[in-house]
């Protein structure tokens, strides 16, 4: 008999066609918007200061505040993240007379034992205080037009 006929090889499968690759998204983002000029929120009879705090390590030891010149206190943060960069607008009367204050609870201040923080302040874009290296306490010089 011809039992012992080799069977017919299989063809070897086609392989599939891969398939074209789809063309990439057409669509180009648009551009990012440009900074428009930053118009002051504060309105003409006022002055804008301006607190940049970048804190170290210990930014919870950290107490910011603003006051005028008889000691009545326009703002108050504290409780800061550490390694954080935080921005405060005060807006105030022009006539006023302003003293920025610091204080770092642990008495090593901010800079630059645990960490390179600092503070600076603005007076309509003028830069009137910065520091960072203290103890427990720093305090600027009084500014701002109402200032003798």
């Amino acid at each position: 008999g011809d039992g012992c006929a080799a069977p017919n090889p299989t063809d070897p499968p086609a392989p599939n066609p891969t398939d074209p690759p789809t063309d990439s998204p057409t669509s180009n983002p648009t551009p990012a918007p440009t900074q428009s000029p930053t118009f002051s929120e504060c309105d003409e009879s006022q002055s804008e200061i301006w607190v940049h705090l970048d804190t170290d390590d210990y930014g919870s030891e950290t107490t910011i505040y603003l006051t005028d010149i008889e000691e009545n206190e326009i703002f108050r943060e504290s409780n800061f993240i550490d390694f954080t960069l935080y921005g405060f607008l005060n807006c105030v009367p022009k006539d006023g007379c302003y003293l920025f204050t610091i204080e770092d609870s642990h008495g090593d201040g901010i800079c630059c034992g645990y960490g390179n923080g600092k503070v600076e302040v603005t007076l309509d874009g003028e830069l009137v205080y910065q520091g960072g290296e203290f103890e427990s306490k720093d305090v600027s010089t009084p500014f701002g037009d109402g200032c003798q």
